[in-house]
């Protein structure tokens, strides 16, 4: 049976004091180890957050408003989050938690604390509990928002994860195309977006082809994107024949969505007069006098 902590949160002086002690604090990852007490606390928090109740909702939100104010909160959230020992609901609560309040604690690290932090989000993306995949996922995309051009190796690794086609290529592949998403809606200088577009793509256009890939819709959806938006960039980065060969062979498919992407990526072609399109106009033609939902 669970027991929570039933005094107040902001009742309890060793909070508050560790609270003071934080204010100029700088983390340091190595050396960092979570007191216990705390622990004990934020884990207990957790574990109410889970209880569909309006009184302990409110107990939780006055507890995590002061718990915010440690300086290492997100270095304990991310223990929870990396530590079989908790319960997989606390853990992918955790990591929530760690989305909203990761920020402060990139800025707060060394730059040797900072890698050794990122390969930690890292190995957590091969943990064998799929809602701790998911959760240090999003931790990711946020974090690389900002830092992707500092983060040489997460691209790579997300890459080879990916193709590894296992049990962790689903949340590779989903972390790659929040990633990639996240650079157009950003707007990044043309230079970034052409590092990523040409570690990823490659890749990923290969799969178009491949019958058992059940991802192939989303990578032309994505692929498709980037043209649209890049497609100069794109040119330089994948085979665009090979790319219109791989998308040929899905022009006879009953998937509606699918038939659309299709359809777009021809447009795109002729917009920007590819003139590796010639070869397949007639199927375009044939394709243009089927019924395509819109």
């Amino acid at each position: 049976m669970i027991t929570f902590l039933t005094k107040p949160v902001t009742s309890c002086p060793w909070i508050r004091q560790r609270v003071r002690d934080s204010y100029g604090f700088r983390m340091n990852w190595e050396e960092w180890r979570p007191q216990e007490s705390i622990l004990k606390n934020i884990e207990e928090t957790l574990q109410l957050a889970l209880v569909p109740n309006s009184e302990a909702q409110k107990t939780v939100q006055d507890r995590l408003n002061l718990m915010r104010n440690l300086t290492d909160f997100p270095n304990y959230l991310l223990f929870i989050l990396g530590s079989s020992s908790f319960t997989e609901s606390v853990r992918s609560l955790s990591g929530i938690l760690l989305k909203n309040n990761i920020l402060p604690l990139c800025t707060s690290l060394s730059q040797e604390d900072t890698t050794k932090f990122r390969n930690e989000c890292l190995r957590l993306l091969k943990d064998p509990s799929r809602e701790v995949r998911i959760s240090i996922s999003n931790v990711i995309v946020i974090i690389a928002k900002d830092n992707l051009k500092n983060w040489n190796d997460l691209v790579p690794f997300l890459v080879k994860t990916f193709i590894t086609q296992d049990e962790f290529s689903e949340v590779a592949l989903t972390t790659l195309f929040k990633i990639c998403e996240e650079l157009i809606t950003s707007q990044k200088p043309q230079e970034e977006i052409y590092r990523i577009t040409q570690e990823v793509f490659p890749k990923l256009v290969e799969y178009v082809a491949v019958e058992t890939c059940t991802i192939r819709q989303d990578v032309v959806r994505l692929t498709n994107q980037f043209l649209q938006d890049y497609f100069q960039v794109m040119k330089q980065s994948i085979d665009l024949p090979t790319y219109l060969r791989n998308v040929m062979q899905l022009a006879n498919t009953e998937n509606v969505d699918l038939q659309k992407y299709v359809c777009h990526t021809f447009v795109i072609y002729v917009e920007n007069q590819e003139e590796c399109l010639l070869p397949h106009l007639h199927d375009v033609i044939l394709l243009s006098d089927r019924e395509v939902p819109t």
